[in-house]
């Protein structure tokens, strides 16, 4: 009996949380993915040293959010993975999190990201290198780069809330330069974002330049009125890692 007026009070619930949704023009989609992912345990099966973290699959890029114990973690292209996604992990306990990166049109910030066409799915999100902006009032933006189904860098919006879980969700996209390979990003004091090409798409060859030390990218910088720029005299084989001070 309890448990069948419990299944009926949740059922109401839900009823009217999807109401109350279309009454205020929100997106079911967007409302769905406002709910906390499940924290899992990052302890190994096999006995390994104390700081391996065991379930996160292909971790690129790591990144700490200032002023919490959260780590972001991006996720590299792999044949097994179906669809892409970030891994939130907690320094302190080891658990962790894997974060729905999917967005909505309703969610593009129009006037930051302008030449973002159509929201982010899992299925088209293949992640590599990462970067915060700064922190501001609380909220950071997370740059991440992105190889699925387009060459771009996808931004989040983080909202720092001390040991909680923070806030994330996707705000728009800037398509990489030329729709080539960027490798990793920075972002400068005055919020210009920083990013090495390293290779051009239509170089099949890039591999075998690269190993040869030919010149297969350079260095870019992105600004919202000028949009990516080449930096001059960045020319270089197979460009990498990136930092700003």
């Amino acid at each position: 009996m309890i448990r069948t007026l419990l299944t009926k009070t949740s059922d109401h619930i839900a009823r009217m949380l999807v109401l109350l949704a279309l009454l205020l023009g929100i997106p079911l989609a967007a409302a769905a993915a406002q709910s906390s992912p499940q924290l899992q345990s990052g302890q190994c099966a096999e006995k390994l040293a104390d700081d391996y973290l065991c379930g996160p699959s292909n971790s690129e890029e790591l990144l700490h959010l200032e002023g919490t114990p959260w780590i972001f973690a991006s996720q590299y292209i792999a044949p097994f993975l179906k669809k892409g996604v970030i891994t939130l992990i907690n320094q302190t306990t080891r658990e962790w999190a894997e974060l729905d990166v999917s967005g909505s049109a309703g969610s593009i910030d129009r006037k930051r990201f302008p030449g973002c066409q159509k929201p982010l799915t899992a299925a088209g999100f293949r992640g590599h290198g990462m970067t915060f902006g700064p922190v501001q009032g609380g909220k950071a933006l997370l740059y991440a780069i992105n190889h699925g189904e387009r060459e771009a860098v996808e931004v989040f919006e983080v909202s720092a809330r001390g040991d909680a879980m923070p806030g994330f969700r996707w705000v728009g996209c800037i398509p990489s330069p030329d729709g080539d390979s960027l490798n990793t990003l920075t972002v400068l004091p005055d919020g210009t974002l920083v990013g090495t090409k390293f290779y051009e798409v239509q170089n099949k060859d890039w591999p075998a330049d690269m190993m040869s030390k030919r010149i297969t990218g350079q260095v870019f910088q992105w600004q919202l009125a000028t949009g990516w720029n080449r930096v001059p005299k960045t020319f270089m084989s197979g460009p990498n890692g990136v930092v700003s001070a």
